[in-house]
């Protein structure tokens, strides 16, 4: 719940400081180019956020009540050292960036899709959050198809951050 929030802050604190940067015609990233006035809380924000969510998904991994479970948190620990990697490599740096930026949305989205079944077999408020993660993926895959990327981009980052803080909370409960 740290990581999501933590980084729902800084990024929000790099808009203000921006002051240019536009919610769904530029890229999150684009926030990480060394030309603009906050990329360093940005860069920062991604790879704090990394680090916290590998310790989160480590620790949540043996807590879980099935096989598909503990992979989706293994698959959480991988893509949160891709997040990492894309605050160490910002937007300038395409290559390494790209690579880092879709092989994060890919195997997050892995994870949360993995979810789905392992929540399902739990029953009770498990469902429900079966149906929110499934729910969300469909969203963020509609809105890759049929909208701007900066748009299906930013939606999505707010989706997996939901998706954290649920299943922070669903341990806490």
């Amino acid at each position: 719940m740290i990581g999501a929030l933590g980084f729902s802050l800084l990024w929000a604190v790099a808009v203000f400081i921006d002051g240019s940067w536009i919610f769904g015609e530029m890229t999150l990233s684009e926030l990480g180019d060394p030309s603009r006035p906050a990329d360093a809380i940005f860069n920062v924000g991604c790879m704090l956020a990394g680090i916290v969510l590998v310790v989160f998904a480590l620790a949540m991994r043996p807590l879980q009540q099935n096989s598909i479970l503990r992979l989706t948190f293994g698959l959480v620990a991988l893509s949160s050292l891709f997040l990492i990697g894309v605050g160490l490599f910002p937007i300038h740096v395409e290559f390494w960036h790209n690579l880092f930026a879709w092989a994060y949305f890919l195997t997050v989205m892995g994870a949360v899709i993995l979810s789905v079944p392992g929540d399902w077999i739990r029953g009770g408020r498990a469902r429900a959050m079966a149906a929110a993660s499934l729910m969300m993926v469909l969203i963020s895959v509609a809105l890759l198809a049929f909208t701007a990327l900066a748009l299906a981009e930013a939606i999505a980052a707010i989706f997996i951050m939901a998706w954290v803080v649920m299943r922070s909370l669903d341990l806490i409960l």
